[in-house]
């Protein structure tokens, strides 16, 4: 199995998160629901592969670290652009917290 290493990528916007539009540091993931947002991975061999490993891995971190109440995972069609209004709305209405990235 591989390794990975994964860093903290916060920082501290020092006022900006209002101007910014930012939702709220989350403290505890404990009792949350977790909305996990990528793109469609590759097509291998065929067939679509809809789930990217590293967020195989992420989740099941997440899941053995918190008592989560559920994950969300949906997936925008196309990398470079917005993930489509009502995903977003729908993903937003569901999870106390997004994590939004794009692993392949």
């Amino acid at each position: 199995m591989a390794s990975e290493r994964i860093l903290d990528p916060s920082v501290e916007f020092k006022g900006l998160a209002k101007q910014a539009n930012l939702a709220p540091k989350v403290d505890d993931l404990n009792g949350k629901v977790v909305g996990l947002l990528n793109h469609n991975s590759p097509v291998v061999g065929g067939t679509e592969v809809t789930r990217d490993p590293f967020f195989e891995t992420l989740k099941a971190r997440l899941e053995q670290r918190y008592r989560l109440r559920g994950v969300i995972w949906r997936h925008k069609p196309n990398p470079s652009r917005v993930a489509p209004t009502e995903m977003l709305d729908e993903i937003a209405a569901q999870a106390d917290v997004v994590i939004n990235g794009t692993c392949s």
